[in-house]
């Protein structure tokens, strides 16, 4: 930008270090912060990023327990089914639900009540 050529006029090539220093301090960032998210179903990023740490080790852990918790949930993603009615977003019929409660890993198993019932439009 505009401050480049100031820097590079007033400090010359040192101007490179500093660049260099701010690109290796980001290495850590990126490394502790943000979880690896190749080849895993938007499912499986959802209980990726149930955590409530931000250290990205800590979302792994949880994310390995999520996942033992919820077979079903990431075998029906993997299968490439959906747990979930595209057209009004609720999960369907017949599926456990299964919620984290705030303070600890506790899950919560209840019956399905959503009924997936269409709505029909009429246009014209």
């Amino acid at each position: 930008g505009l401050l480049c050529p100031v820097m590079f006029e007033a400090i010359n090539e040192k101007t490179l270090y500093i660049f260099a220093a701010c690109n290796a301090l980001t290495l850590p960032m990126v490394w502790a912060l943000y979880p690896e998210s190749n080849q895993r179903t938007l499912e499986e990023m959802n209980l990726l990023f149930a955590s409530d740490s931000i250290w990205n080790w800590e979302a792994e852990r949880n994310f390995a327990i999520l996942k033992e918790q919820n077979p079903d949930l990431v075998q029906a993603a993997q299968r490439g089914h959906s747990v979930v009615d595209p057209e009004t977003g609720l999960p369907k019929t017949g599926v456990l639900r299964r919620s984290i409660e705030a303070n600890g890993l506790e899950v919560r198993h209840q019956e399905d009540q959503f009924s997936t019932e269409k709505q029909t439009f009429k246009t014209g």
